[in-house]
């Protein structure tokens, strides 16, 4: 690939930059220029990977140069439907309406066969592209953010990773980025990353269903989500919220609701050990989920990383696994959402109004 005369040249980067300072200020770049990249690397074998993880995070195409001081690489693509084409096929488009992934779950439900849908946004990608495209000190912010985890044994991020990923390619349906971040680079990067992995891992494939990751929130308000709840042979929570009490009240007492705890995420704290999640909490609940869900079964799953896992093994079971993210958060009334959630989505606590 031979340079464009009117790329963008970056310098400026050193090995006393974090890995995830040289990935962003690379991202930066390369989302602001048109005409392509050129970062100088010094010739240091760390800036070198970090550059090409980068890049092919970003799904560019690059060149190291014979003495590894410059990397070059194509113009980013900034339309997440033309990226989506890209990877399956002129066919493919993002549908920003929740109404067809509820066809799948209602006929799911009425059949009593298998179905699940599985969001990948900003960690998924991160933690299924350790290795090739991000690196352990990048992965392990996704970790400290949600479990509070300072370091974790690089077998556990291999093995959650190897789950999610086989649970995302077992998918029926995919919640993903249908815009990228223009003004936040780490998380440009990783909206680029659900395209990049998820072809890698073999995930996007042309028989999935595609959803916006925005439209998503909107189960938080739609009455025909709650009234496919309460077709269902029986409804089970997984989540780290106080939720259960409320959704009964609103589904009514005739609906078997049950609940399976976990720890909330814990935001940047350091409040719990390893293992405590993975994989104790991990194996608990794989083990309840054997005992509650069947067909028939919907599973409604807030539980991060892990929350892809127990998307894939309801269906493996038999019946349906939503993963809500968020939207429990929503019912409970708690705004942890930057985007926000639509008006009317907290479900009143049991006795309320």
């Amino acid at each position: 690939m031979h340079t464009m005369p009117d790329s963008m040249y970056v310098d400026g980067i050193t090995n006393e930059l974090s890995d995830i300072e040289i990935q962003g200020r690379i991202t930066t770049a390369a989302l602001n220029a048109p005409a392509g990249l050129v970062v100088q690397t010094l010739g240091l074998k760390r800036i070198v990977d970090l550059a090409v993880q980068t890049f092919e995070a970003l799904g560019v195409h690059h060149h190291v140069s014979d003495d590894g001081c410059r990397i070059s690489a194509a113009p980013v693509r900034q339309n997440p439907e033309q990226m989506l084409r890209h990877r399956i096929g002129d066919g493919a488009r993002i549908l920003t309406s929740e109404g067809k992934l509820l066809d799948g779950v209602g006929a799911a439900i009425a059949d009593e066969i298998g179905y699940s849908m599985i969001r990948l946004n900003h960690c998924e990608p991160k933690v299924m592209g350790f290795g090739k495209f991000f690196t352990k000190e990048a992965v392990m912010t996704s970790f400290r953010m949600q479990w509070g985890v300072k370091q974790l044994p690089r077998e556990d991020i291999e093995n959650v990773a190897a789950f999610m990923i086989e649970a995302s390619r077992n998918a029926d349906a995919l919640g993903i980025p249908d815009r990228f971040s223009g003004s936040l680079p780490q998380l440009a990067l990783l909206e680029h990353a659900a395209f990049t992995v998820g072809h890698h891992h073999e995930i996007l494939t042309a028989d999935k269903l595609y959803i916006s990751i925005r439209s998503g929130v909107k189960l938080a308000v739609s009455e025909r989500f709650f009234s496919l709840m309460r077709s269902a042979r029986n409804v089970v929570v997984i989540s780290g919220r106080e939720v259960e009490g409320r959704l009964q009240a609103k589904l009514g007492a005739g609906v078997k609701l049950t609940s399976i705890g976990l720890e909330p995420e814990w935001r940047k704290s350091e409040k719990t050990s390893v293992g405590t999640q993975y994989p104790d909490a991990f194996k608990r609940i794989m083990r309840q989920m054997a005992d509650r869900v069947g067909p028939g079964s919907l599973v409604l799953v807030g539980a991060g990383l892990l929350g892809k896992i127990f998307c894939g093994e309801a269906k493996r079971l038999g019946g349906v696994g939503i993963d809500l993210g968020s939207v429990i958060d929503a019912w409970c009334g708690l705004k942890t959402r930057g985007g926000g959630f639509p008006v009317g989505s907290e479900l009143p606590p049991p006795g309320g109004s």
